[in-house]
């Protein structure tokens, strides 16, 4: 997902993967993502995901995505 400052992503497995209606399993969850702060690094260079230091920031994200994020769907 991409706000204005972030771009953030979680990897997760797909419920029907063979289907093009494609939903992600939050119950598979891989422990790995993506965070990238669009202000600081446009370029997407410094995957911020596992610093310390971001966890606020990742954990805000993560539950705007897990409620649905579909402004550009």
């Amino acid at each position: 997902m991409r706000t204005p400052l972030f771009r953030y992503t979680e990897w997760v497995g797909l419920q029907d993967p063979d289907l093009d209606t494609q939903r992600p399993d939050w119950d598979d969850i891989r422990d790995w993502g993506e965070l990238y702060d669009l202000a600081g690094d446009p370029s997407e260079t410094n995957n911020l995901y596992r610093l310390e230091e971001w966890r606020d920031t990742r954990e805000m994200l993560s539950k705007i995505l897990h409620r649905g994020w579909f402004e550009h769907n």
